[in-house]
C-alpha cells in the first residue's frame, strides 16, 4: 500500500471527508499552533504527523500538547496494521491466506476479528459486501495514468471464485476452500485501523485529537469545551473543491464512501471503483455518496460501503435497523437525505 502498493479496495471505496471550520489548520509533521511557551497543558498547542500509509495520505493531529511522539505513534500504529492486513505486502496475514493454495492459515487476532466482521456484513447485505472479491478488484486499476477496462471474459472467470461462503474459520485458522479465491479487506480495514489508533492515543492520555486516514475521520474529545469538531462532507465530483455541509463530531467516527474519487471515462462511459460482486463491474447505484456517523469507524467503513452497494432504499433500511448509526445520503442528481439525528447542516452554495 505504501507508494504503489494497495490495501486492495473491496468495492473499492475512497473516503473523502474534509475537516473544516478550524478543526484542522495547516499541515506538516510536528507543526504547533498558537503555542504559549510550549507547555504541554497549553490548550492551543498542537502536534501533527503526516505520512502516506494505507495507500492514502494519513494525518494524526493531537491538541493540547507539544509531545510530537504522540502524533508519531498514531502513524506507527497505521504502519503496524498495514503490514498485517494488506493483501499486497508479502507475508501479511491476508497475503498468506491468498497464497496458501487453499490450505488453512493461522492468523492474528486482529485479522480474525476483521474477517468475522466482514462476514457479518456479507450476511446482512445478502452477499453484496463480499471480501472474496479480491481477484476481481485486481483487474481494475484506477490509479493508472492510462486505465483500461478489463475484458468481460476475464471478469467472468474471476467471478466464479467470489463467494464469502468459501471462507472457513476454525479457531484461529482461516481457509479459502477455493484455492483461486482471494480476500480483500480494503473496504473495512481503514476503519478498523482508525479505531486502533484512537485506542492507543486515549490510553496515552490524549483528550483531543483528529485521526484522518484518507477520509476515515475519528474525533477524540471536542475542539474546545462545548464546541465539537466540524467535519465537512465533500460535494461529489467537485475534485475536493466543494462541500455540501458539515457534521458536528465529538468522540465518534465519520466515514464517507463515494463513487466519485477513483474513476475514469472510456468511450464516454464512466467507470468508478465501487465494484458489484455479482457482476464484477462498477455498481449501478442511485447514490453518489454516503456518510456514516457511528461510534466505531470499522462500522462506518463497512456500512458506508454496503449502502452504496445496496442503493438508497435498502441502504436507509440498513442504517435504520443498526443501533447507534446515523447517515447522510447524497443521491444521484445531488439530493441530500440525512437521517433525523445525523446532525448534518447543509451549506447553501
Amino acid at each position: 500500500m505504501i507508494e504503489k502498493r494497495r490495501l486492495g479496495l473491496t468495492a473499492a471505496v475512497i473516503l473523502s471527508i474534509m475537516l473544516i471550520a478550524g478543526s484542522l489548520v495547516g499541515c506538516g509533521t510536528g507543526k504547533k499552533e498558537g503555542s504559549k511557551g510550549g507547555g504541554t497543558n497549553d490548550a492551543d498547542s498542537k502536534v501533527e504527523a503526516n505520512d502516506f500509509v494505507l495507500n492514502t495520505s494519513c494525518t494524526i493531529s493531537v491538541y493540547g500538547t507539544d509531545d510530537q511522539k504522540l502524533a508519531d505513534k498514531g502513524i506507527e500504529v497505521c504502519k503496524k496494521y498495514e503490514k498485517v492486513l494488506s493483501k499486497t505486502i508479502k507475508n501479511s496475514d491476508v497475503w498468506k491466506i491468498n497464497n496458501s493454495g487453499g490450505n488453512a492459515v493461522e492468523v492474528g487476532d486482529d485479522t480474525l476479528k476483521l474477517i468475522k466482521k466482514s462476514l457479518e456484513f456479507s450476511k446482512k447485505t445478502d452477499g453484496l459486501f463480499d471480501i472474496t472479491i479480491g481477484g476481481v478488484t485486481e483487474l481494475w486499476d484506477f490509479t493508472s495514468e492510462n486505465p483500461e477496462v478489463p475484458s468481460a471474459q476475464e471478469i467472468a472467470k474471476r467471478l466464479t471464485h467470489v463467494d464469502y461462503d468459501k471462507i472457513k474459520i476454525e479457531g484461529k485458522k482461516v481457509q479459502l476452500t477455493d484455492p483461486e479465491t482471494k480476500i480483500d479487506l480494503g473496504a473495512i480495514a481503514k476503519g478498523y485501523i482508525a479505531d486502533r489508533v484512537a485506542d492507543v492515543l486515549r490510553k496515552k492520555g490524549v483528550k483531543r485529537a483528529i485521526i484522518n486516514l484518507g477520509g476515515n475521520v475519528v474525533t477524540i474529545g471536542e475542539k474546545q469545551a462545548g464546541f465539537p469538531w466540524k467535519v465537512g462532507i465533500e460535494k461529489p465530483f467537485s475534485h475536493g473543491d466543494g462541500i455540501v455541509g458539515v457534521i458536528k463530531s465529538s468522540d465518534n467516527s465519520i466515514v464517507t464512501s463515494g463513487i466519485y474519487e477513483r474513476q475514469f471515462k472510456k468511450n464516454g462511459v464512466l467507470y468508478h471503483h465501487v465494484i458489484d460482486p455479482r457482476t464484477g463491474w462498477p455498481i449501478k447505484t442511485d447514490l453518489e455518496g454516503v456518510s456514516i456517523i457511528s461510534e466505531k469507524s470499522v462500522d462506518g467503513d463497512s456500512i458506508s460501503t454496503s449502502c452504496l452497494l445496496l442503493g438508497f432504499d435498502k441502504g436507509m433500511e440498513l442504517v435504520r435497523k443498526t443501533e447507534g448509526v446515523e447517515a447522510v445520503f447524497i443521491k444521484s442528481g445531488g439530493e441530500i437525505v440525512p437521517t433525523e439525528k445525523s446532525g448534518f447542516q447543509k451549506i447553501e452554495n
